[in-house]
């Protein structure tokens, strides 16, 4: 197969590249029909370097939100286009859906006409296939461009993007989930994977990946993850073992070589991979069996958290490891072990696991003791001792000696009967009889037949190998998910996190974050002197305001309404793929869908706007707004008039209002604080912040109740903006206001014994998790 952004590893192998960032790199193949009755998507998902595809066929809208969610939790590269050659009247709209979509993934678009379309999909597909006509389309197109001609090795199966959390590239991006030039092992630690990614192994940090582009929304599942997690960080030796250079810590990658063994290409050294991780695999095994049974309390009843890691994890673990018993012996039988540890030799078959192997060796040893004899006879005739007459083999001239030209001239090499003079160079003459060169050449023979022999039992060992190759990747994938765990632990224990409680969407709205920090933040505020981080409350749908779960967000610039909401979002990412939250305590309900804008730009060269990257954005946020999704919009309706943004701002918080989602809605379209007062659906909340004068100091507490005021102004003086400006511009804002109607004095809302107020809580904050209750005039 020729590499592609979608496809790499060929290159890379060719290059003699390391791939372990490439493994799971995938594309997506296309076939979309625009109809009358609604858009129809098949889809094919190939990720070549894990030898694995997922078939879809299912409706979409004309934006392809599914089609996106599939390339979110792939990690898409690379977007095929099965280009028709019919006239179908709606093949211009798909084809601008596609390039929109290919865009906004970041991923390179290609077009495959339809003369290069395979006509069958490989058998190992049918099944999947079966009455899913738009599925087996973008599959063959995948097919015919990766060049697969069997999907043999390759595991197909359906794709399930309904089954978990979804999310958009646009809110991936506004959370900064991922850094946009990070690699799987990255240390990139201002986006949340960076700062989760403590793996010790190339499948715990795939795994990380796969779970933070696609979070579950199995409570049960997410649930034994969290007991896995909570173990780990009360028995620290246990986690250190496991992350230890013993266990997972530069593990073989047995996904990979588990690939690599259902392909032709696979060498002994694969398969000395899969040993070597198989015994890494029983010292795992040991280690958790032990810190289990240690757990167990005064009773008779063993932990529970314990019992959930060995039942979900280990039990799992040891039967496959058990089954695999087989392929260890064979390994201990047939390759030899104590020639690899004496040398550096590369890996071969013992020469007593066949009778051929066994005879041809016996005749290797036969004739290098032939020429040994010959290499003491040869120096008996030129009378020379063993330190300046000395045996040697080379491509070339085979067995010969050699010695230096004063000694060769003493000796009269050329006057002894039977020596051949080969060479004469600057380090000596190389000489040899007739005998040694007729025992070198005998010897090369044997030696060419003993390697064919053992590549020939090589392959039928590795032939026996490769019906291991679905167990291996099992067990791959359990390790995979251990080594993740484990540095969910580790995190949660460095930077102090705390399990959340999950509930049930369908039963209640109540989201309660105490003390809630944005991981990433955080991290990069402590590393700053003197840096400290000022946690928040948020309680939505709590007690007497059950029906409050849209809350307006008001506050000055820079004061944090964006890091605020987005730490909300994060935290329910890390909820849901089974992690603790960086909070003192957690109330989640569960989501099936998250959508974030936290901020647009413009696109000249695609011919758009401020403003209408804004309006698309919006777009696409409502359109999948429902009952269990959670919204996070930031400073909604910018980038035109004022009235217009207000008004927009307007219709969209009650769109939000009217799903039924929990949404935070920052803004600074102060009006829009009034609404609490006539539907009880909505709640204030603002950012805190102590003016004095002309200065401003941001407080980063949030708390309830509304603020009418953004103070740009002072914090165009931060910025050091010129004197003379900023002066104006408070005269002017200062009489703007005064003729607003029903203007409320900045005193009046924010008087100075309010303001600290605040700082002074703040400052207990700081020193407490404990919650507390602040008025604010609103």
């Amino acid at each position: 197969a020729w590499s592609s952004p979608g496809n790499p590893a060929p290159l890379l192998h060719a290059l003699g590249c390391g791939a372990e960032d490439t493994v799971s790199v995938s594309l997506l193949s296309l076939a979309v029909k625009a109809r009358a009755g609604g858009w129809q998507l098949g889809a094919s998902v190939m990720c070549p370097g894990m030898r694995r595809a997922w078939l879809l066929d299912s409706p979409d809208t004309p934006f392809l939100m599914l089609a996106e969610s599939l390339a979110v939790q792939h990690g898409v590269r690379e977007v095929l286009l099965a280009e028709d050659s019919s006239n179908d009247e709606g093949r211009d709209a798909v084809e601008g859906s596609v390039v929109s979509l290919a865009r906004r993934v970041g991923a390179t678009l290609t077009r495959v006409p339809s003369a290069q379309h395979h006509p069958d999909v490989p058998a190992a597909a049918e099944a999947v296939v079966a009455d899913r006509p738009l599925a087996r389309e973008a599959l063959s197109v995948a097919v015919a461009y990766l060049q697969v001609g069997d999907l043999d090795p390759w595991q197909v199966s359906a794709a399930e993007p309904h089954v978990g959390l979804q999310y958009d590239v646009a809110t991936a991006r506004a959370l900064r989930v991922f850094s946009p030039s990070a690699g799987i092992r990255s240390d990139d630690d201002r986006s949340l994977y960076g700062l989760m990614n403590e793996t010790v192994s190339a499948p715990g940090a795939r795994k990380l990946q796969s779970w933070l582009r696609h979070p579950a929304v199995d409570a049960h599942a997410i649930r034994k993850r969290q007991q896995v997690v909570d173990l780990l960080c009360a028995l620290p030796a246990l986690r250190e073992v496991l992350r230890g250079r013993a266990c997972l810590r530069r593990m073989p990658d047995l996904e990979r070589l588990a690939v690599r063994l259902a392909t032709k290409q696979s060498k002994l050294a694969d398969l000395m991979g899969v040993y070597g991780a198989l015994q890494r695999c029983h010292r795992i095994l040991q280690e958790v069996r032990v810190a289990c049974d240690e757990t167990a309390g005064s009773g008779d009843e063993p932990d529970a958290r314990a019992q959930s890691f060995r039942k979900t994890y280990t039990a799992t673990l040891e039967q496959c490891f058990e089954e695999t018993k087989k392929l260890q012996a064979l390994v201990e039988e047939a390759v030899d072990l104590e020639a690899r540890r004496r040398t550096s030799s590369p890996w071969l078959i013992k020469a007593s696991f066949t009778p051929t192997l066994t005879r041809l060796q016996a005749s290797c040893v036969l004739v290098e003791q032939n020429i040994d004899a010959e290499f003491q006879h040869l120096r008996s005739l030129v009378k020379g001792p063993e330190s300046r007459v000395k045996a040697e083999e080379s491509p070339a001239h085979g067995h010969h000696m050699r010695m230096t030209k004063k000694d060769a001239s003493t000796a009269s090499l050329a006057s002894i009967p039977g020596i051949r003079v080969l060479a004469v160079q600057k380090g000596g003459v190389l000489f040899q009889s007739d005998t040694l060169r007729s025992h070198s050449v005998e010897l090369g023979g044997l030696r060419k037949q003993y390697m064919d022999a053992q590549e020939a039992v090589e392959r039928k060992v590795m032939e026996v190998a490769g019906t291991y190759v679905p167990l291996l990747g099992r067990i791959g994938a359990l390790l995979g998910d251990i080594d993740a765990l484990a540095s969910f632990a580790q995190v949660a224990v460095d930077e102090n996190w705390v399990r959340p409680t999950l509930i049930d969407i369908t039963s209640e709205h109540l989201l309660e974050l105490t003390d809630l920090r944005h991981p990433v933040v955080e991290h990069a505020v402590r590393n700053r002197p003197r840096g400290q981080y000022v946690p928040s409350n948020l309680c939505l749908g709590c007690g007497m305001q059950a029906a409050r779960r849209v809350a307006v967000l008001t506050g000055p610039n820079m004061g944090g309404k964006s890091t605020f909401a987005s730490a909300v979002a994060i935290c329910q990412i890390l909820a849901q793929i089974g992690s603790f939250v960086p909070a003192a305590s957690a109330t989640i309900p569960l989501r099936s869908h998250i959508a974030a804008r936290t901020g647009a730009g413009d696109s000249p060269t695609k011919l758009i706007s401020t403003f209408m990257s804004e309006m698309l954005h919006a777009s696409s946020l409502l359109k999948g707004c429902s009952q269990s999704s959670l919204v996070i919009v930031d400073e909604l309706g910018r980038g035109t008039s004022t009235h217009d943004g207000y008004g927009i701002a307007h219709a969209v918080l009650q769109a939000l209002v009217d799903s039924g989602c929990t949404a935070l809605f920052a803004t600074h379209f102060h009006e829009l604080t009034a609404r609490v007062a006539t539907d009880r659906a909505l709640e204030n909340l603002h950012v805190s912040a102590h003016a004095t004068g002309d200065a401003i100091r941001m407080l980063y507490d949030v708390l309830p109740g509304a603020c009418d005021r953004s103070f740009g102004v002072h914090v165009a003086r931060i910025a050091e903006l010129p004197v003379e400006i900023t002066r104006d511009a408070a005269a002017y804002l200062d009489r703007l206001e005064g003729d607003r109607p029903g203007a409320v004095d900045q005193e009046s809302t924010l008087d100075a014994d309010t303001l600290e107020l605040e700082a002074s809580s703040v400052s207990d904050r700081t020193h407490s998790s404990k919650k507390r209750k602040t008025t604010i005039g609103a």
